[in-house]
Order: C-alpha cells, then structure tokens, then sequence
C-alpha cells in the first residue's frame, strides 16, 4: 500500500505526526518526526514481505536512526525530536488520510524518554525467536530465513512454528514445505497421523468376514486391510462363523 502505517500519532493530516512507515509504495523503511507541519525524514533499507521484520526508531537531539533485525540501518544527524504535547490521534496501521496498514504487527513498544544504544537494540532482537514462514521450521532458533527448513512429507506447519506437525488423521501431505495438509474425499480417510500421499485415504469402512476363518489366525480388515482382527484365548471357527465361549474367548482388533 500507499505510505501504510505501521503507526502514525499526530494531530491530524501533516500536524506534529510521529510516523513509522514505508516510502510511498517502496519497500523502504520510513521514519519520519513532524514539528507542526514542516518534517524530518530518514529513509533507509527495507521491510521484508516474505518474513518478519523487526525495526526499531530512536531519536536523540538532532539524530534520527532506524535499526532493522537488530542492526543499525541508517542515520539521519539532521533531524529532530517530536515536540512534547498531547496528540489527539494515535493509531496503528492507519494514518489520518486513511493509508492503511496491510500485513501483521506482532508487537508494538514504547520507550520514553530514552534512547536505546545500538547493544541495547541487539540484545532485545536476539531475545526474540525468528518467526520462519508456514511450512517451515526453526530447528536452530537461527535468525534468518536461511535458519528455516522445509517440513517433511506428512507434515506441516503454521507460520511462526517452531516445529512441523503430523497430518491429522483424515488428511496427508506429498510435498515438502506444507502449510496445511490435504483432506481425503468425503468417503475415505487416513487410518494414523502424518500420512504421506493420497493413497494412504482409505474406504471409510471397515469388515471382518469369520466365515471359514482358521482358528488362531487373525482376520484381516476385507475393506481395507488396515486392521486386523487377533483371536484370543481360543475361539473356534466354521462355516458360519467365529464362536466365542463366553468366557474368555474375544477378537481383539
């Protein structure tokens, strides 16, 4: 979008705003410190749009610097420090004039009065956990999207997971890097968790034929052949069936 806000305080449209931004529709990092309606700016480096970016904004006297992943991007020795008053407006992801924010702010944090140090800015970045893309992981706790690998077939993950998780039951994955798993058709399903291709989706039925089963052999699922039924303590077998003793005697599947 168009200068979209990652925060924007002021007193209206070009009125003492404190802004945090990107360049017109560029991907540059802007910072940017209003005195009434006339306005400093340091423009410098760029937001990511395929991963997180963690940026930090000081100002100090004249000098204005932006930190992006826990180094210092650019400085500005020119610039200012926003006039101490109460702004009627304080808004994330949207400024006056309606430029919008598209994207996702994890967090957001004020310090007063302060001037974060660049060792300061690198300590609070590499306490952070690099949030990797969906369908992929951090094993390392790495920081970059280097540090990031793809989930295994049968698996997948959300983004910012630090682990893959097995395909629930009922779906599968075939390909690396999956962000969500596939679902079976309607009349068939998965029988475990992490099911690798479509043809681990199965009938959803299940049917154990005991006419002229042998006896103490188990009875394989007919459907399916996913399961099988395991006779115990000794049931007997005919023609028409399994019999069972009522005592003991019981299929365990």
């Amino acid at each position: 979008n168009n200068w979209s806000r990652v925060f924007d305080f002021s007193n209206g449209a070009n009125s003492d705003n404190v802004i945090l931004s990107n360049a017109g529709t560029t991907s540059v990092i802007h910072w940017e410190v209003y005195q009434g309606s006339t306005y400093k700016t340091l423009s410098t480096s760029n937001w990511d749009s395929s991963t997180w970016t963690h940026v930090i904004t000081t100002v100090s006297g004249t000098t204005m610097k932006t930190y992006k992943d826990g180094v210092l991007a650019g400085t500005k020795a020119d610039g200012w420090e926003p006039d101490v008053l109460t702004r009627t407006q304080h808004m994330l992801g949207k400024s006056p004039s309606g430029d919008f924010f598209h994207g996702t702010l994890s967090f957001v944090k004020l310090w007063h009065g302060v001037e974060l140090s660049g060792s300061d800015v690198s300590t609070i970045y590499d306490s952070l956990p690099f949030v990797c893309p969906a369908g992929k992981y951090n094993p390392t706790d790495g920081k970059t999207v280097d540090s990031c690998l793809d989930c295994s077939i049968g698996t997948y993950s959300e983004e910012g997971s630090q682990e893959c998780n097995d395909c629930e039951v009922g779906t599968y994955s075939e390909s690396p890097g999956t962000v969500t798993c596939t679902p079976c058709p309607v009349d068939k399903t998965t029988f475990e968790s992490g099911s690798v291709a479509s043809t681990d989706c199965l009938p959803k039925v299940h049917f154990w034929d005991f006419r002229d089963c042998t006896a103490g052999s188990p009875v394989i699922d007919a459907s399916t052949s996913a399961l099988t039924a395991t006779p115990i303590n000794g049931p007997t077998c005919s023609s028409n069936g399994i019999s069972l003793d009522g005592s003991d005697d019981y299929m365990d599947i």
